[in-house]
């Protein structure tokens, strides 16, 4: 598995498939080994980002995202060219020898696929104007014609120096969504959601042979390498065989269907298998000759979303998982784990949270793993071993119960489980709908909390299984839950930017909703559980009264969405994380709102943040960040004069007004003690 941990959003394959590169939520862009799992020393940033793509040679990786697209070097992760801006840009694609690249864009204002010089930036010949949505572009092997696929029911044939179109478009009865170029140029193939498949020549535009029929939508096509056969992927299930130049059946190969649809489709090299992937969650390998399955399929923990094919090394990008395959017949499952290092070093945990006695952390990952790390006091980084809370995907939270005999995990496998902590084993298990995205335990450990992606949160009592209320149904994505000190209120932070509080116990719904004003992806009580702060993806953290649900007029800027917070167990300080591109931790004080200390730096990625029970330490991790833990020293609120005395005792120095230092004489020192 590609380690990009705080969950993989793009991926490709080198041509050779020798390398692969991920980007994930952060922005940032790996290049791995796809033979040891180790990562190439080379990295960059692109925000937002949406899609990734190798030039023809893998000299180039062009990424998209931010309203931009951009080209890098593989060698040295140093751009290429000038930035290239195509107002929402959703793809790129290289020309056969790797000079341009080709970009499509769908806006208010225009729906366009341009051609652009790599090396540059510069535009090349004219926008190739559309009327609705190009979902699929691709280049002739000579690299003299483009072919786009579009939501107007059309394929279009454009001259790749001008930008010109070239011939009539092609015409579906509903949305080209896949289009191919025969390698020798003289048919093109489009795939509709009319549920046909076409053949068309590729200089005029008129059919050529059969309509390619299946039971419904038409979501993939490809040519097998000597253009001979074409192989169709539909929503109906199925993937099918096509004569390349008549387009009529091959009866004598019957795939078998999958138990979803078939959304990506393609020959291996040499023509003699094929793959299928499908949204009942395989990838399969296939004889062209027989139709007979290659091995098992290989299964995935959640909807492919995305296959690149290299030879017979194949990458996928499942949920937020990228995986590697060997497809040599017979299909294997992944044969390498892409983590930069098993050691601490590059332990990289999604959420932690401290033991009651402070010593330990306890860190789930995205592999469904958990971790203990000691941080004694005065200790240095300390052991990590695995921890025995195994998850089939990955871990989203992490808690204590008060007591501390008790842990709390909640996880992308659509449960949350309670376990004994000395014993390391499952005391019970929440099943959910969908992934599981935080759980907490009530004030005195009798009920747990879970915020769910159905939209949905629930009190459970763990120890029966049950839920103690109606579960809490919201109008989006419940992305975190607290409960009130007291245990009576439990907030919800949901994606409608609202916050709300419920009654744990009755039916009765929140009297007032608390309007953050964007997408809330934090909150906390105080320790009295007088206020309740919110976090968002605004950069901003707002703080309410609870009794009132009215805001105390405190908002706290940040340079980054507030990942996480918490209040210090004094509830004299309020802990912020904010991430994209900001990743720091911040101290504030909740009743002022002013800044306590300095913030303290980590690397990109960083998600959650949890104050040791005594308040004496934070910790902070996520994604790309290893686990760090910072000390908290307390400001001196006596007299000025006798802080200057301490220092002056425990240095033997003094500092004037003007900060000159000086040591002080034997006397002055004595007569100081």
């Amino acid at each position: 598995m590609l380690a990009s941990a705080t969950g993989v959003r793009a991926i490709a394959l080198s041509p050779d498939g020798r390398v692969a590169v991920t980007g994930d939520d952060h922005g940032q862009v790996r290049l791995w080994s796809t033979a040891t799992g180790d990562p190439l020393p080379v990295a960059f940033q692109h925000p937002n980002l949406a899609w990734i793509t190798f030039s023809p040679e893998g000299e180039y990786v062009a990424t998209v995202g931010d309203g931009i697209a951009r080209v890098w070097r593989t060698t040295t992760g140093s751009p290429e060219g000038e930035p290239i801006r195509h107002p929402h840009v959703e793809r790129a694609v290289f020309s056969p020898d790797g000079r341009r690249i080709l970009t499509h864009a769908q806006s208010k204002s225009e729906t366009t696929a341009r051609l652009w010089e790599v090396h540059t930036g510069r535009l090349v010949g004219r926008a190739m104007p559309h009327d609705s949505r190009i979902w699929s572009a691709v280049f002739s092997r000579d690299g003299r014609r483009i072919l786009t696929g579009c939501g107007d029911m059309t394929a279009r044939l454009w001259d790749a120096d001008t930008g010109l179109p070239v011939g009539a478009p092609m015409r579906h009865q509903h949305e080209v969504g896949a289009v191919a170029f025969r390698p020798d140029g003289a048919l093109v193939l489009t795939g509709s959601q009319d549920g046909s498949a076409r053949l068309w020549d590729a200089t005029t535009g008129a059919p050529a042979g059969e309509r390619m029929l299946h039971g419904r939508e038409v979501w993939a096509v490809a040519f097998s390498q000597d253009g001979k056969r074409v192989l169709t992927g539909s929503l109906d299930g199925t993937a099918r065989l096509w004569d390349g130049h008549t387009g009529e059946p091959l009866r004598s190969v019957a795939i078998p269907t999958h138990h979803g649809p078939v959304q990506d489709v393609g020959f291996l090299s040499g023509g003699g298998w094929i793959f299928t992937a499908s949204e009942d969650r395989t990838l399969r390998l296939w004889s062209a000759d027989t139709g007979d399955l290659a091995g098992e399929g290989m299964h995935h923990e959640d909807r492919i979303q995305e296959v690149w094919v290299r030879g017979e090394t194949a990458v996928t990008l499942s949920g937020s998982r990228a995986v590697v395959w060997d497809l040599a017949p017979p299909a294997r499952r992944h044969t390498v784990s892409l983590r930069s290092e098993a050691s601490y070093g590059d332990l990289t945990p999604e959420n932690l949270a401290f033991s009651r006695n402070g010593n330990r952390l306890l860190m789930g990952d995205h592999e469904g793993g958990t971790w203990w790390w000691h941080v004694d006091p005065g200790m240095d980084t300390g052991q990590v071993s695995a921890a025995g809370f195994r998850h089939e995907n990955r871990v989203n939270s992490v808690a204590f119960s008060k007591n501390g005999e008790w842990v709390l995990t909640a996880s992308s496998d659509l449960t949350a489980r309670v376990w004994s902590v000395e014993a390391e084993q499952p005391l019970a298990n929440l099943p959910h709908s969908e992934r599981v995205v935080k759980a907490v335990f009530s004030p005195n450990g009798d009920l747990v909390a879970t915020a769910c992606k159905d939209h949905t949160a629930a009190v459970w009592r763990w120890a029966t299984a049950t839920h103690a209320r109606t579960p809490l149904s919201h109008p989006a994505e419940v992305l975190d839950v607290a409960f009130h000190p007291d245990g009576d209120l439990l907030a919800t932070a949901c994606a409608d930017g609202l916050a709300r509080l419920w009654s744990v116990t009755t039916n009765t719904p929140p009297a007032r909703p608390l309007n953050h004003g964007s997408r809330i992806l934090a909150v906390a009580f105080s320790p009295d559980g007088k206020l309740l702060a919110t976090g968002g993806s605004d950069r901003l953290v707002r703080v309410w009264r609870v009794a009132t649900q009215l805001s105390t007029g405190i908002v706290l800027q940040h340079d980054g969405e507030v990942v996480d917070l918490a209040f210090s167990p004094d509830g004299h300080l309020l802990a912020t994380a904010s991430s994209l591109g900001d990743d720091r931790v911040r101290f504030w004080s909740p009743t002022n709102g002013e800044l306590v200390g300095t913030s303290v730096q980590v690397c990109c990625g960083l998600q959650d943040l949890d104050f040791a029970p005594d308040g004496t330490r934070i910790a902070a991790g996520g994604s790309n960040v290893r686990p760090a833990v910072a000390e908290i020293v307390p400001a001196f609120r006596g007299d000025p004069q006798e802080a200057r005395l301490q220092v002056e005792v425990l240095t033997w120095h003094t500092m004037d007004d003007q900060g000159i230092r000086r040591p002080l004489d034997p006397p002055t020192w004595k007569f100081s003690w």
